[in-house]
């Protein structure tokens, strides 16, 4: 075994009994990286660094058995299910993205009929103006659950964060889409 490797280990074992000063020793070792796997998926250093430390930072919450449990002791094995860790929130970081997008552009579509990708920015600003206003038109549990919704959270995420039960973030969410179409459809009837 190498000098490298067995300073590693002497670090991930710090770890996993609890000194997170061996974390920090193999981040510093390994960001670079991990940075640059972590581009090959998302396309964006920025992001790829966010997502790094990210990872980082959960794993300074795990408890010691959780350490112990997650972690093998050798370099090889730590390193390893730390990229696995790494690529997961990657791919999560993807899909919240594309379900991002996809609820903007929904937001922005008009009954299917108007498609604001090929409209001016003054009708872009009238619209999520309006759209803004009509939120205002919902209760306070309405509108905190729809907003999270159209911010790309999924409905564990908005039940966790709330601190209420999935079924009534499905079920606030179902009522409050319906309560701004109706009233997005009775403003453009007028």
């Amino acid at each position: 075994m190498s000098i490298t490797e067995t300073i590693s280990n002497q670090n991930i074992s710090k770890y996993c009994n609890g000194d997170n000063e061996g974390l920090s020793l193999f981040y510093k070792a390994e960001l670079n990286g991990m940075v640059f796997y972590a581009y090959s998926f998302v396309k964006d250093k920025e992001t790829a660094l966010d997502v790094v430390t990210d990872v980082f930072q959960s794993m300074l919450s795990f408890n010691i058995q959780e350490r112990k449990s997650r972690f093998d002791l050798t370099s090889t094995h730590f390193r390893n299910t730390l990229y696995l860790i790494l690529r997961n929130k990657c791919l999560d970081h993807i899909k919240i993205e594309v379900n991002r997008k996809r609820i903007l552009e929904e937001k922005f579509r008009l009954n299917g009929t108007v498609d604001l990708v090929s409209k001016n920015n003054a009708e872009e600003v009238f619209v999520s103006d309006s759209f803004n206003n009509l939120l205002g038109e919902l209760g306070r549990r309405q509108k905190r659950v729809l907003q999270l919704h159209l911010d790309g959270f999924d409905n564990n995420e908005i039940a966790e964060k709330l601190e209420i039960s999935y079924n009534t973030v499905r079920n606030t969410l179902s009522t409050s889409k319906k309560r701004v179409k109706d009233l997005w459809s009775i403003f453009f009837e007028n």
